[in-house]
């Protein structure tokens, strides 16, 4: 369903994801000075910006076709022998890139 169905215009609706989105992020700051940080909440915590990470790139490597996953697999083999991300994100997209460029995909 998008906002068009609903009769609301492209302004509406982002405006209403803002709202959503910053009662999300204050609900979350509301709830943390509530619960009590034991160690299980804080391994959950910092292992989820990892896992939504990981959910993200597998989206896109399944939807994205050959090309997108050739890229994320540079990616991986360039992070993982540099330990850097900004070379891994340069040569995902000069990979993607050339071969689009090539039509090879």
């Amino acid at each position: 369903m998008d906002g068009d169905s609903l009769g609301l215009g492209p302004y509406a609706v982002i405006g209403l994801m803002a709202v959503a989105t910053y009662l999300l992020r204050a609900g979350g700051l509301f709830l943390a000075g509530r619960v009590p940080l034991t160690p299980r909440i804080e391994r959950f915590l910092e292992s989820l910006a990892g896992s939504i990470l990981i959910s993200l790139v597998v989206a896109m490597a399944v939807q994205g076709g050959p090309v997108t996953a050739l890229a994320i697999l540079a990616a991986v083999a360039v992070v993982l022998a540099t330990k850097q991300s900004i070379p891994a994100i340069a040569a995902a997209v000069a990979l993607a890139a050339g071969l689009r460029h090539l039509g090879l995909f």
